[in-house]
Formats: C-alpha cells, structure tokens, sequence
C-alpha cells in the first residue's frame, strides 16, 4: 500500500494546502510529481492538517495506520510532517518508483529489489566547447547530488574509511531519483539499511565502482 504524508495545519501550510506549496514547505519537493491534496478535520496528532496522496486517498486510521513524524534535518523541525501507513501492508518498491528510472545496481535492501542509480550514469547533455568539439556534462537536474558525490568520494579515498551516517544519507537520496520515498520511510519505517548492506551499494553510487569491486572480493 502507498504511503500518505499528514501535514498539521500552519501559517505555511493551512488545511487543504496545494501539494506545490505544502510539500515544499516542510521539505519534501520531490514528492510534488501526481500528489494530490484533502483536508484532514483529526490528524495524528489530534488536530487539523492536509493528507497529501499519490494513490486512491484512504486518510487517517488510528487502529489499522502507524504515523511516523519526520526527523530534524537542517532547519526544518521535526515532527513537521508525518508518514501515514498501512500496519499490515507497507509499500513495496513497485508501489514507490517513478515513472522514469535511472540506470544502476538491483540492491536488496530490506528483502526486495531496488534499483540505485549510479552518479556517473545519469543523463547527460552534449554541449561544445569553444573549439568546436563536444562534451557531455551532467544535466541539472542532477547536478548537485553528482557534485556532492564526487566530493564524497574524494573525501572517502583521503581518509581511507567511509562515514555510515553520510553513507546513509547518499544512498536515500540515491533511492529517491528513482522512488517516491522520503528519508523516514527508508530508515524508521521499511528499515532498508543495516551493517551489511551498506558499503557497497554506497561506494558504487558514488563513482567508486572500483572500491565496491574490492569490498565485494573481500567479503
């Protein structure tokens, strides 16, 4: 079943609040693509708000739903949004990914398969140089996560180790060009993510394929 995002009422975000501003506002921009918005009279949290949906709406059931709130990230609070589930039916990969998909590695994180995009797969767009010859540079779109990416690996490679939390991190956002599936989803919620899973998928999605070959030898 898919999952649904309560949002409590705000000066930002007033009950039935468009998806085009609501989401933005607590964060979750990237799941603006086919969200739809209701107005929620008793959230989890006993008070009003917005439900937004990619799905048939189903709204808030305290007995048969478990609202997960939203963590600290940056400035934005916690408890600024809550992920609404299903108890007996918790999304599937099927049920999350996009229409378009990006190129990757089939990773089995939490007993099913999830296709994480690699930094240095994704598209590209030809532009010339001034001497007349072409080059293919990162689309846009993409261009932040592959510049921190390529940090991240350099930065890897200089201290030797990997950072679990940064890694983490990565591969959530990895997750999300191909999924419809906020950070407390993947962690607190289907619990994607443990001590051996990690590293490898990690290493690949940020340009260290070569790395990721090593530690799949060496297991």
């Amino acid at each position: 079943m898919h999952f649904e995002i309560y949002v409590p009422e705000s000066d930002q975000v007033p009950p039935g609040c468009a998806p085009k501003i609501g989401l933005p506002a607590v964060g979750l921009d990237f799941l603006l693509d086919r969200a739809t918005a209701a107005v929620a009279d008793d959230g989890p949290d006993g008070n009003a708000g917005t439900i937004y949906s990619w799905a048939a709406p189903r709204g808030w059931d305290p007995h048969t739903m478990t609202a997960t709130p939203a963590v600290q990230r940056g400035d934005l609070e916690p408890d600024r949004y809550h992920i609404l589930t299903v108890d007996d039916a918790l999304p599937t990969p099927d049920q999350l990914q996009r229409p378009y998909v990006y190129e990757g590695d089939w990773v089995d994180f939490g007993g099913s398969l999830w296709l994480v995009p690699r930094a240095e797969q994704l598209p590209a767009d030809a532009v010339f140089r001034d001497d007349g010859s072409v080059r293919f540079i990162t689309q846009r779109r993409f261009s932040a996560w592959v510049v921190r990416c390529e940090r991240t690996l350099q930065e890897t490679l200089r201290a030797g180790e990997w950072d679990v939390g940064l890694a983490v991190e990565t591969l959530v956002e990895a997750l999300q060009l191909n999924y419809r599936i906020p950070l407390e989803l993947t962690t607190n919620v289907l619990r994607l993510f443990n001590t051996h899973n990690v590293e490898e998928p990690f290493l690949r999605a940020i340009g260290g394929a070569h790395l990721a070959s090593l530690v799949q030898r060496g297991a």
